[in-house]
């Protein structure tokens, strides 16, 4: 890839709203091209050029540095650009390595976590630090929501009154579906 080709694959890849789907080690390929050419020279420059944000940039240019192990991942979309910077701060490559597969496919919240706490506490595997950010996490909640279509008086008379009755709409509908359930019950 030449500079011209490197520019144009920049600019059709993370300008505008309506970006191309790429690999992003080739973008990472074009962004360390255009880094290291004289008309930029950084990736402040760069990335003020083509409009994208300054860590946007130094996350495709940290790419170029990853181990082989960590950029196989990368390209088989288990990690993405959010985490390669977090990623790429672990100065230990053995240890990058291991914490890559370690986050390989979670959600990029979760593999944050689990990056943090593999730095702070350098001595548990990457795997128990997951565990221990896993486990950290309150059980997930099922919300069911219930939408009812009210006229505008039934509406206006609903909020009357379940703010004289001292409770905000949510907890007055909830009151009122518990009380409904419970009057089903017993006639059964």
């Amino acid at each position: 890839m030449n500079k011209e080709e490197a520019r144009a694959f920049v600019r059709a890849n993370l300008k505008g709203k309506k970006k191309k789907e790429a690999p992003l080690l080739i973008i990472a390929e074009a962004v360390r091209l255009l880094v290291s050419d004289r008309e930029f020279g950084s990736t402040t420059k760069l990335a003020d050029s083509f409009s994208v944000k300054r860590p946007t940039m130094e996350s495709f240019d940290k790419m170029n540095d990853q181990p082989a192990e960590v950029k196989k991942l990368i390209e088989e979309g288990k990690i993405g650009i959010d985490n390669n910077s977090k990623l790429a701060s672990i100065v230990d490559v053995q240890r990058r390595i291991a914490v890559a597969y370690t986050i390989a496919g979670l959600r990029t919240r979760d593999a944050r976590e689990i990056i943090a706490k593999c730095k702070k506490d350098c001595n548990l595997e990457p795997e128990e630090c997951k565990k221990a950010v896993i486990n950290a996490k309150p059980p997930k909640k099922s919300i069911k929501v219930l939408a009812i279509p009210l006229e505008p008086q039934e509406h206006s008379k609903f909020f009357k009154a379940s703010e004289k009755a001292g409770l905000s709409p949510k907890e007055a509908g909830k009151q009122a579906i518990a009380e409904w359930v419970k009057a089903q019950e017993k006639s059964s």
